[in-house]
């Protein structure tokens, strides 16, 4: 789950800037997180509504969210 969302971003050209919002605080994530939960309707043409609710899911969880942080940081995405 982590690879792949660290993949997609990465593709977008999106991998440091996602990766540096996220690292800038904790409460970003999370506001992150409950923005993919309201965003969900509204992208659901073109993004699978399960596959946003796992990264707003991961997000919520700061454990997860340090290591796709991590990811996105690193040069292993």
């Amino acid at each position: 789950m982590h690879l792949r969302w660290a993949r997609r971003l990465k593709s977008l050209g999106l991998a440091g800037l996602a990766g540096t919002l996220l690292a800038s605080g904790g409460a970003f994530a999370a506001l992150a997180a409950q923005g993919l939960y309201i965003g969900q309707p509204l992208v659901s043409p073109w993004l699978d509504a399960g596959e946003l609710g796992e990264l707003a899911r991961l997000l919520e969880n700061p454990g997860e969210a340090a290591a796709f942080i991590e990811l996105l940081q690193g040069e292993r995405a």
